[in-house]
Parts: structure tokens; sequence; C-alpha cells
């Protein structure tokens, strides 16, 4: 696998942020290929990329594998793992009011309880809130790291900017943004 450098990174990310461009990190994860901190304007990507040279993602409790036969040249598994990134910057995760309304009376029950509010109790004591299942799960996604329906939306970005990236010049991405010294 061919890991690209930093700062060939860094330049990649330049063209989608005209001001103030989230630096960009390696840091070491074991469950992750990359994370945005969209608050601390750092986007880290493992330097270890574990995926199989393809995308999808991890978020909350599921895997979202979607219908594409994309399969990364070496070294573009850092790239696409880029673009997913900087997604999080573009498509703005937001918290539905329902879910903040219902942690809000969990943490209330929870209180009364005292019971100690950790994620598991949180999710636990909430389940009674929820009629269907769907909402549910995607409640337990949205406490851990955000709305699994969100986080598709990023990933399903990624694809097709993915590809748009890599039909510039018809070669594997990491060739146009390689440095030249």
């Amino acid at each position: 696998m061919m890991k690209p450098k930093l700062k060939d990174l860094q330049n990649f990310t330049k063209q989608y942020f005209p001001r103030k461009c989230p630096v960009v990190r390696w840091k070491k994860m074991k469950k992750y290929q990359g994370l945005a901190e969209t608050k601390k304007n750092i986007i880290y990507i493992n330097p270890e990329q574990k995926g199989k040279g393809k995308f999808g993602c991890f978020v909350g409790e599921g895997l979202y594998k979607p219908r594409t036969k994309i399969k990364f040249k070496k070294g573009e598994e850092y790239f696409a793992t880029l673009i997913h990134e900087i997604g999080h910057f573009k498509i703005k995760l937001k918290s539905p009011k329902y879910f903040q309304s219902i942690k809000n009376k969990v943490l209330k029950e929870l209180k009364e309880a005292r019971e100690k509010p950790t994620l598991d109790n949180i999710a636990y004591w909430a389940e009674e809130h929820f009629k269907k299942d769907w909402q549910y799960l995607e409640f337990r996604s949205w406490l851990g790291k955000g709305s699994m329906n969100e986080h598709i939306k990023v990933e399903d970005r990624a694809i097709k900017e993915f590809k748009k990236q890599r039909k510039k010049q018809n070669k594997p991405i990491i060739k146009l943004y390689e440095s030249k010294h």
C-alpha cells in the first residue's frame, strides 16, 4: 500500500476550502479510518488504512455498505477517507429536535432515579419512548457518533466526489496530487 505524504493530503484538501482549510494530521485509530473534528478544524487520517479497498463507513452501531463497484488503486484509500471526512465539513449533521427532547427527558428520569447518565443507560431508558425499532436504532446511532442517515449522506457525497476526482485525468488520485519532491 502506498501512503501519500501528509502535505499532499493537505494540498488536496485546499481545493475544497477557499478560506480556513482544515488541518490534516495523521492519527492512529483502532476503529476508524478517519475522523473530522469540525469544531477544531482538523481532519485526522489513520496512517494504517485497514479498509478492504472499497467504500463503506462505520457509524454509531451500524456499518453502511453502499452499492458501488469502485476499487481503490494503491494509495487511493487515503484520499477516499479524506474526501469522506471533508464531507463532514460540507454536510452539517443536525441532531433531530425529537432526539434531543427524548434525551433531555431521559436525563431527567435518570437524575430522579439516581442513575449514572452513561450512553448505555440513556439508550436503555429511551427505548420506551419509541414506537418503531428503526427510530430507536437511529436514536442509539445519534447518541454515539451522529445520525446514521446523515452519515450516509456524507458517504454518498464522498463516492460522487471520488469518481469526479478520479475522472479528472483518468489516473489514480494519488498520481494527481503527488509531491514532485
